[in-house]
């Protein structure tokens, strides 16, 4: 390993900011900037498992931000949520690695039951 890599967090936490703005400046819907957004958490989650990254905490969103968004906006976030919950579920990095996936909050006061249950399998 390179000598400027040798002090790897243990825990490293990611609040991701701009997927809307992003998409507007493209010329695109909200949700199409969201979508983008989990393509490249799929990138640096898989970098910080290469790293050796122990612990990595994201933020996906408050109750607040949600209930404030347009409801397209909202059911494409929600779409993004289960379909990435279920990719967890087929990696087989995830087995292989042994990681186990937290998520905190009122998330099941909120969401609907194929988000909670995709969610909750993972």
């Amino acid at each position: 390993m390179p000598e400027k890599l040798k002090n790897i967090p243990t825990h490293v936490a990611i609040i991701p900011d701009g997927n809307r703005r992003w998409a507007r400046k493209k010329g695109l819907q909200s949700w199409e900037g969201h979508e983008a957004g989990a393509k490249n958490l799929e990138k640096v989650l898989r970098a910080n498992l290469d790293l050796g990254v122990k612990y990595v905490t994201f933020w996906g969103s408050s109750m607040d931000n949600l209930r404030r968004r347009p409801w397209r906006e909202k059911k494409a976030l929600l779409d993004i949520y289960r379909r990435y919950f279920m990719k967890l579920l087929e990696n087989d990095d995830i087995h292989r690695n042994e990681v186990r996936v937290n998520v905190i909050g009122k998330w099941e006061e909120q969401f609907p039951a194929v988000v909670k249950n995709a969610i909750q399998n993972a």
